[in-house]
């Protein structure tokens, strides 16, 4: 039904530079390995190695273009060679141009001019755009979405890619340090204790300074093993910029965040409470799990001992659906988990069979319209978990035992790739009717 075609051997980009390691559409995918799970109308696919190979009537031509958030107009060019090529060799088959990142949500304000334009240039062919989900839309995307021939595809890529380099090419020390199962001599005692919620921030961004000032003022960091690696302090400035090179960079990297992130909050909080976020992030860090700022803070089985709930922020606050190796991590852990940030992270992790909890405790604030409002009502979450009697705490950990295992089964299997998959492949198949 699909025929996947590359234009130079096994890719549909050349000679550029991309974020993480490249790999094929149906490597990402394990498309093949899973194949016989699938549903019979999605278990047939062909390849091509070359844009002259001819293709059969019937079969959707499918160029994959994974780009990774890389500046688009890096590879406009050859977006352009391959849309002409797709044109004169396939004239009589429909034809996808996938263009997607498998380690981002789709962030539009990066492509927004140069893909309306693509569109319609070449309208005859159909484009879907995808990522871990996608940031808010633009003006400019709101046109490009408007076009008959473009369609907007949510997949969790960077559950597959996780799964991929950590279960398939047993890649282990990517996002995960299993074998630390103590913690380092630099971390302060009192976080070693038994806690009921683990929170772990490491960049500043809009949702993570809200929790921030939340948490550190309110009895629920007596409950929380928590960490934020960020401050405006002038003396851990100071530290910093005295450091290597590399706590130099990243600290001229996080003071960035922190003000960019101010600016974003201080368009639409009300002074008292912008005010309280600021007083904040002008105090100390709490540093947990990472040496110095410049470590990647890759999190520890030691982190995930004694701790009953994971409290995941996720990557990015606003727009729809991003999840990624953060609600990855309490799976491999065996942890239940409440996520917060973006609209839309449960459900994409339940369309493909994962559960959130969601019989356990609410999570309609999750799709609130506000970001204060998600962030605030994830935080009286944690303040009625806190007020349980043990005995109520115990009962409710003992209903996550289930969903705990189905977790773990499902993406270590790699069996949530046959939902993911499926869903990916008919919406692939919609876009051309």
């Amino acid at each position: 039904m699909f025929r996947i075609i590359y234009k130079y051997n096994d890719k549909n980009t050349s000679g550029v530079n991309l974020a993480q390691e490249s790999y094929t559409f149906e490597e990402i995918t394990q498309l093949l390995y899973w194949k016989d799970s699938y549903s019979e109308k999605y278990r047939n696919f062909t390849f091509s190695k070359s844009v002259y190979d001819p293709a059969l009537p019937g079969e959707i031509c499918l160029f994959p273009i994974d780009f990774q958030s890389t500046p688009f107009e890096s590879i406009l060019d050859t977006v352009v060679k391959i849309c002409s090529s797709a044109q004169k060799h396939y004239p009589n088959n429909k034809k996808i141009i996938l263009i997607y990142t498998t380690t981002e949500p789709f962030i539009f304000k990066q492509t927004d001019d140069a893909i309306l334009n693509l569109a319609k240039k070449f309208s005859d062919l159909t484009f879907v755009l995808s990522g871990s989900g996608h940031t808010q839309i633009t003006e400019t995307a709101e046109k490009i979405l408007a076009l008959p021939n473009v369609t907007l595809l949510n997949k969790l890529w960077y559950f597959d890619r996780v799964h991929y380099n950590k279960s398939v090419l047993e890649l282990k020390d990517h996002h995960f340090r299993e074998e630390e199962v103590e913690p380092d001599r630099h971390t302060p005692d009192y976080i070693t204790c038994p806690n009921k919620f683990l929170l772990t921030m490491r960049n500043p961004r809009p949702h993570r300074m809200i929790m921030s000032y939340l948490v550190e003022n309110s009895k629920t960091l007596d409950a929380t093993r928590y960490s934020r690696n960020w401050s405006l302090k002038a003396l851990h400035i100071k530290n910093m910029l005295e450091n290597n090179d590399i706590e130099q960079q990243e600290s001229i990297y996080q003071t960035h965040l922190i003000l960019n992130t101010l600016d974003v909050l201080r368009e639409y909080l009300d002074d008292k409470t912008f005010l309280k976020i600021l007083d904040t992030a002008l105090d100390h860090t709490h540093i947990l799990d990472m040496p110095n700022v410049s470590d990647k803070g890759l999190p520890a089985k030691w982190l995930y001992d004694n701790i009953n709930i994971a409290i995941i922020a996720g990557g990015e606050g606003e727009g729809y659906g991003y999840a990624d190796e953060k609600q990855m991590i309490p799976i491999y852990f065996k942890k239940p988990f409440i996520s917060f940030g973006c609209k839309g992270m449960n459900e994409e992790m339940e369309k493909i069979d994962f559960d959130v909890f969601r019989d356990c405790w609410d999570l309609s604030w999750s799709n609130a319209e506000s970001l204060y409002e998600r962030v605030n009502g994830c935080h009286e979450l944690m303040k009625k978990l806190q007020a349980l009697p043990l005995d109520d705490m115990v009962n409710v950990l003992e209903k996550t035992q289930k969903g705990i295992h189905q977790n773990y089964e499902h993406m270590t299997s790699g069996a949530f790739r046959i939902k993911s998959n499926e869903n990916f492949l008919k919406g692939l198949e919609d876009a051309c009717s």
